[in-house]
């Protein structure tokens, strides 16, 4: 549903907010794979695009599978709409619910003793979705919003609280194996001082760390099949080090558009007890 804050100049552009609907299979849903990465061709022309004034107050409802096969979007018109607050609420199945993603938790934080190029990016994508899914979109309702719905929703959110900072420091144990492997595969685990001195303690300590590093990477490339040493690095690009650059470059993006999202000019009209 939507609400429209208009002020006193503006109280006569009622019909400057319109939902648009257009027809495009699997827009979204199970099958939204099946059509690429290219979104208009799955747009029907042959069924015209329609839109819809809403005034203040009003809600409207998408029923069954209408989301996977449709596309809707809300239209300002005009220079000055007014502000329009809005509010999304969902029909859970299974895997929406707070209880899923805690057992969810449970499962990928009690393989922390695993190592692997899969079990590292469930972790990821995990990481992410409690981030984006959950605490940003608890949190940034603001103080007041987190006392009126702490009785129901505070130990829940403590608990993915207490979650997402151990998948935390599972990727930061993470990232310095697999840093530390490439630096024993480049060969820093063999080298020596330039002034001829026997090594340090400390300089042992991390020459082993590098080599049990790197014979623990080559344990996961030796699993999941691959053949020769060359192979194994060439593979070890492919199968671990980029696939998790990329998750947690996109996180960092991701985090990066909620800190503008949070800075809105919207939250500053807004109590203070609601903003982020």
């Amino acid at each position: 549903y939507h609400t429209i804050k208009k002020s006193n100049s503006e109280e006569k552009n009622t019909d400057k907010w319109t939902v648009a609907l257009r027809v495009a299979h699997n827009s979204e849903g199970p099958h939204a794979s099946r059509r690429g990465m290219d979104i208009e061709s799955s747009i029907v022309k042959e069924t015209p695009p329609i839109s819809v004034s809403l005034p203040s107050g009003s809600a409207y409802y998408l029923l069954d599978d209408f989301n996977h096969h449709h596309q809707h979007a809300v239209l300002a018109e005009g220079d000055s709409p007014g502000t329009r607050f809005s509010s999304t609420h969902r029909l859970l199945r299974e895997s929406h619910n707070v209880d899923y993603m805690i057992e969810r938790c449970k499962t990928v934080c009690s393989g922390f003793h695993k190592k692997g190029s899969k079990v590292w990016r469930s972790e990821q994508l995990l990481l992410t979705e409690i981030e984006t899914e959950w605490l940003r979109q608890y949190f940034i309702q603001g103080k007041q919003h987190n006392e009126l719905l702490c009785a129901a929703w505070g130990k829940p959110i403590q608990i993915l609280l207490r979650y997402w900072s151990q998948l935390e420091s599972r990727t930061k144990q993470t990232i310095d194996l697999i840093k530390l492997a490439a630096e024993g595969k480049c060969g820093l685990a063999d080298t020596i001082s330039s002034d001829q001195n026997p090594p340090s303690r400390a300089e042992r300590k991390i020459r082993e760390k590098r080599k049990k590093a790197a014979a623990a990477i080559e344990d996961v490339m030796s699993r999941s099949g691959e053949g020769s040493s060359a192979d194994q690095e060439s593979s070890a690009l492919d199968l671990i080090y980029d696939p998790l650059a990329l998750l947690i470059e996109e996180r960092a993006t991701m985090r990066e558009l909620w800190e503008k999202r949070e800075d809105d000019y919207v939250f500053r009209e807004l109590h203070e007890d609601f903003r982020p």
